[in-house]
């Protein structure tokens, strides 16, 4: 079961499981800066997994980003070699967006 943490404050409005052996996964993009429940240990043994803002923060095995003849690729040159490119947008503001989104957006321009 997904669950996306910011929108959940308490343990009390996590969903019940649906069947015994389903397993909840917390996922946030946000920080514990805004939302301090995320680093909660009270509030977060409720979740079996979690792919959050700390947990994301400390991966240390990321592929090295594409290059060809020594040179770094674009992010768009990048996104231009995939039939499908999957953009998160992390800020909640009305009528703005990030280059997440816009960078997405501008590589299936071409």
């Amino acid at each position: 079961m997904y669950i996306h943490t910011p929108g959940t404050r308490e343990a009390s409005g996590i969903p019940p499981r649906q069947h015994p052996k389903q397993i909840r996964f917390a996922v946030s993009l946000e920080s514990a800066a805004y939302y301090n429940w995320i680093d909660d240990p009270h509030y977060m043994c409720n979740y079996e997994s979690e792919a959050t803002y700390r947990s994301c923060s400390q991966v240390h095995n990321n592929k090295p980003w594409p290059e060809e003849q020594g040179r770094k690729l674009s992010k768009r040159e990048v996104f231009q070699r995939y039939k499908f490119c999957v953009a998160m947008e992390n800020s909640i503001s009305f009528d703005y967006i990030t280059e997440k989104i816009w960078d997405a957006l501008s590589s299936a321009a071409t």
